[in-house]
């Protein structure tokens, strides 16, 4: 059952979510644990957006590091995150999202709830959790969820159903070695860059069909609407940006300021190597781009993509029309850049690089999307 997700039949692209042929259920033995952050709209109006995504990366790649051997699932939804474990290494995954909320706490000021639950207490309670997963890259699947039960454990988060007894002491110590996020915001290739959360009117899953094609037809094929190109990617030398990392690897202020110094080292080796080394050192920013997750599903469609001015409002006016027409929710949120924080397990092999628009891309784009589905209660 541990080879569960690594067995998983594996689809080619997002307009094959709406097949359910191509999703199992997850097995019983296995848990999900959740994460969120408390007030996130209020951290992002205080410039916290890139701390947000930090921790909510912070709790993955602290799973995923418990056992290297395993293939999990994840998703990573910029103020939170899903992890999906099998019993193996359940008690180790508890420990590690105790110590992400610490960190969340001592690093940032920042409140992290956390929770888990049984795949056979969640199905006892009549949710479906259906999974399958998407090749990214040669070395990331991204994991694609279906049956609305996310939607339902982020509410019993919020209740704190779902929490996890705190204590002071562990018997396994979290290893968040690999996170890193040592790049500057990186600008759209268009006009700006939209981050984008759509999901189904009573999860019509030909819904989700009909939109992409017409994403597809208004903004361009996922090539030409992707938000990060590797001509726009820079490394950040600015000891601000950098802090942020430094603040979740070092208690006081020499060990920050030794870490910036590191990072600011580390940051002139890359960019002469990928300037004059090897070829795998040219092609790093390559692998970058081509280990992105800037569109997935988990019930929600969840989108980061560049656009121009018109594409932007032909989008608006299309997305706004099916929300009259009771088709679907939405929630968007428009700025200039995107945001990357990155999970590095080899140097020249497995990467992973999570995606947010800036300023709090996602949290803002659920704060709309929350007020259009209140509304969406009422209707028929």
């Amino acid at each position: 059952m541990q080879d569960f997700y690594k067995n998983l039949k594996t689809i080619k692209s997002l307009e094959e979510i709406t097949n359910e042929a191509l999703y199992e259920k997850l097995p019983l033995s296995w848990y999900v644990f959740l994460c969120d952050i408390k007030e996130s709209t209020f951290l992002i109006k205080q410039g916290k957006y890139k701390e947000i995504n930090m921790i909510a990366a912070l709790s993955i790649i602290g799973v995923l590091n418990i056992n290297k051997q395993l293939d999990l699932p994840f998703v990573f939804g910029g103020d939170g995150s899903y992890v999906f474990v099998p019993s193996l290494i359940f008690e180790q995954t508890k420990e590690v999202f105790l110590q992400t909320k610490i960190k969340a706490k001592e690093a940032y000021d920042i409140e992290l709830r956390i929770g888990y639950i049984s795949i056979e207490e969640l199905y006892k309670q009549n949710q479906k959790l259906l999974i399958t997963k998407m090749q990214i890259s040669q070395e990331y699947f991204q994991a694609i969820i279906n049956g609305g039960a996310l939607e339902y454990l982020d509410r019993l988060l919020k209740e704190d159903k779902l929490s996890i007894p705190f204590k002071n002491s562990f018997k396994y110590i979290a290893d968040f070695s690999g996170l890193e996020c040592r790049w500057e915001n990186i600008p759209s290739p268009k006009h700006r860059v939209l981050t984008l959360l759509i999901k189904s009117f009573k999860d019509d899953q030909n819904t989700y069909k009909r939109v992409l094609k017409s994403i597809d037809y208004l903004v361009g094929s996922k090539e030409q609407r992707a938000p990060i190109i590797k001509e726009n990617i820079v490394l950040s030398f600015n000891p601000k940006v950098l802090k942020k990392e430094a603040l979740l690897f070092s208690k006081n202020y020499i060990q920050q300021l030794l870490q910036i110094f590191k990072y600011i080292f580390f940051n002139f080796l890359g960019k002469y190597l990928m300037q004059n080394g090897n070829k795998q050192w040219k092609e790093y920013k390559t692998r970058v781009v081509n280990s992105v997750d800037t569109e997935k599903f988990d019930d929600i469609l969840r989108m980061v993509i560049s656009l121009n001015n018109k594409e932007y409002k032909a989008l608006l006016d299309y997305l706004e029309q099916e929300y009259q027409n009771k088709k679907i929710v939405y929630g968007t949120f428009s700025s200039d850049s995107s945001l990357m924080t990155c999970l590095i397990f080899e140097r020249h092999g497995k990467h992973i690089h999570f995606v947010d628009g800036d300023m709090g891309g996602y949290a803002m784009a659920s704060k709309e999307f929350k007020q259009r589905q209140a509304k969406s209660l009422s209707w028929k």
